[in-house]
């Protein structure tokens, strides 16, 4: 039988309730908040706390504030930059390409 995280990657229906996936949103909340409070100068402490948060390939910039569900699932490529407000809803695999704004 699948986890309810199996299910959410493959596109099935799934209970956000979830343990497992309760604890990896808090996770991600966690991290999120603390790059949201950051000051504008922290640029690697920013840098830091994405890396534990998002796969990127490369050179990339995220202004806060920055939101996503997982984190895990999102990939971006080499010069991706995101302007503030950034909501990614990664419930399922999101790949961001490289030299997108």
């Amino acid at each position: 039988m699948k986890t309810e995280k199996e299910n959410m990657l493959s596109g099935s229906y799934y209970n956000p309730g979830d343990e497992e996936l309760i604890k990896e949103r808090d996770y991600a909340k966690d991290l999120l908040f603390e790059f949201n409070h950051t000051r504008p100068g922290e640029k690697e402490k920013r840098h830091r706390i994405l890396k534990q948060l998002i796969l990127a390939k490369g050179t990339f910039y995220i202004e806060a504030p920055f939101y996503c569900d997982y984190g895990y699932n999102t990939e971006v490529g080499e010069n991706f930059y995101a302007n503030y407000g950034c909501i990614i809803l990664d419930v399922n695999k999101v790949w961001i390409g490289d030299n997108v704004l």
